[in-house]
């Protein structure tokens, strides 16, 4: 227990993504075998059946620490976590517990067929033999209360760095049925299997983001133009009988938009699509209503007609079985078309649509048009480039707010602000309409700080409330109306951009102002 309990204190309070691959990998390829692939399942949110409640944590802590009520409650209230109160109050153990992470998971399995007074005595006898950190870890799993926020990519490029199996082998199996008290992790990641090569999808080409269109103004005949859309980068495969859906950071989506797998009934092996889906309900939609088809299981036909989705084909990298990436995209082109035109694909795949230009000013239009268009920019590529030259995406010029600073959600190890919810005037109130990361230098962070300390209203666990004094402005890509928020619109991309120091309340933004930008 005590080397999972070190990686994931580690993965909580590291921010720097290479050093948690890093982390991740050590882990894996020093650890003992059984302990691995229990620990992939914690952090891929394959949880064994709650053991207890928090409540019941919460009475044999206080038995275990004869502690008083009144001060175990006092303790709680400032720690605003059950597991971590529990766990610290608890006397430190005479010597360390050198038991396996699995061991300590097959009691948990154990216990689950014992009657609660034998929970309840081997959790505090477990208590009095690991130390905090390992009680944390064994009071969050028993609760169900076990979370860490670790990318799904994150952990397949920890695995991949460990075992040296490609990324998108270890994503597709991953993503598989399996379970650690079945499988074991050499068999699951390491060994090789047959099946993994006709999944594997392409490299993704290189795709630079451009700001204006001088570029291009250069015999504009030669470059071919279609819509970016606001979706998921993907790659649809067809090999062997079988389809395979791929996004561009590694996830396995299958599972996430069965609709897709309809494709194979319909299209010929040996074809490699790539390409986005996008939430479609007439006119294409915003990336934030795919959420709901990313998180959690297989979605049921209720989701699925809530958010329908269709896959926008922008170039074709295999066809007949053969790799046509270095052939122009002229004439990946034209297979794609003809191939579309003989194939039904039931309304689930949709070409993308070419759009030309002939001067500079016609594509400075085209992207002037854009939002109007549902886009989030311009994919151009030269007709006689291969897809290993890579394409340019133009995007619009960003829209920009400035907002009132009304909470701040502080991290608790560290104690930096973290993130910054802001709100603009609607009308004699404000109205709250985003949260941003909070990227700001070391000097304002520490300025910052010192504003919240003297200025919070309230305390909301690890989120506080201040006064609506200090004034943001931010940077975004495009603004939606939405029924899930209480202001009512959604923005896409929302950054930080400056802390607008010369601003009183008064000058903040609108509610009006973001309607407007629709």
């Amino acid at each position: 227990m005590q080397q999972f309990s070190t990686l994931f204190k580690t993965l909580e309070q590291s921010n720097s993504r290479s050093d948690k691959i890093l982390v991740l990998a050590d882990y894996f390829q020093k650890s003992e075998e059984k302990d691995r692939l229990w620990a992939v399942a914690l952090l891929s949110g394959r949880l064994p059946k709650r053991l207890c409640t928090s409540k019941d944590l919460l009475a044999w802590g206080m038995e275990a620490s004869s502690i008083p009520e009144w001060l175990f409650d006092a303790s709680g209230k400032i720690i605003d976590d059950v597991a971590e109160t529990v766990a610290l109050l608890l006397p430190q153990p005479d010597e360390p517990d050198e038991q396996p992470l699995f061991s300590w998971m097959e009691t948990v399995r154990m216990l689950q067929l014992r009657k609660a007074i034998d929970k309840k005595t081997a959790i505090q006898k477990a208590w009095m033999i690991l130390n905090p950190d390992e009680r944390i870890l064994l009071n969050k799993i028993i609760t169900g209360a076990f979370s860490l926020y670790l990318p799904e990519e994150m952990l397949v490029k920890g695995i991949a760095l460990a075992t040296g199996i490609n990324e998108h082998i270890i994503a597709h199996r991953l993503s598989g049925k399996w379970s650690p008290e079945i499988n074991d992790y050499h068999e699951l990641f390491v060994r090789e299997h047959v099946r993994d090569y006709i999944s594997k999808p392409y490299p993704w080409c290189a795709e630079r983001t451009v700001d204006d269109v001088t570029l291009f103004k250069k015999n504009p005949a030669a470059w071919s133009a279609c819509y970016q859309w606001d979706g998921i980068s993907v790659q649809l495969i067809l090999r062997k009988g079988e389809l395979f859906l791929w996004s561009e950071d590694g996830r396995f989506l299958n599972n996430n938009f069965p609709e897709i797998d309809i494709l194979k009934h319909f299209l010929p092996d040996g074809l490699v699509f790539s390409g986005q889906i996008v939430a479609y309900s007439e006119r294409p939609r915003p990336i934030n209503e795919l959420q709901t088809r990313l998180r959690g299981k297989k979605p049921g036909q209720k989701k699925m007609m809530a958010t329908p989705v269709v896959m926008f084909v922008t170039d074709l990298l295999e066809f007949k079985g053969a790799d046509i990436r270095r052939e122009p995209f002229r004439k990946r082109r034209g297979h794609l078309e003809a191939l579309l035109k003989n194939y039904k694909s039931n309304g689930v795949l949709k070409l993308d649509w070419k759009l030309g230009f002939d001067t500079e000013e016609a594509l400075e239009e085209l992207r002037q048009s854009l939002r109007q268009a549902g886009a989030v920019g311009l994919l151009l590529r030269k007709q006689e480039n291969s897809y290993l030259d890579g394409s340019f995406l133009l995007k619009s010029d960003p829209l920009c707010i400035t907002g009132i600073l009304v909470y701040v959600e502080i991290n608790n190890r560290s104690g930096r602000v973290r993130t910054l919810s802001l709100a603009v005037h609607d009308g004699m109130t404000l109205q709250q309409f985003t949260k941003v990361l909070a990227t700001l230098s070391d000097e304002d962070h520490a300025e910052l700080s010192e504003f919240v300390k003297g200025n919070t209203t309230g305390r909301y666990g690890s989120s506080r409330s201040i006064i609506p004094e200090l004034i943001f402005e931010i940077a975004f890509d495009n603004v939606f109306s939405s029924t899930r928020h209480k202001s009512g619109l959604v923005l896409r991309n929302p950054q930080l951009k400056f802390w607008r120091k010369d601003l009183n309340p008064d000058d903040a933004g609108t509610l009006r102002d973001l309607q407007n930008f629709i």
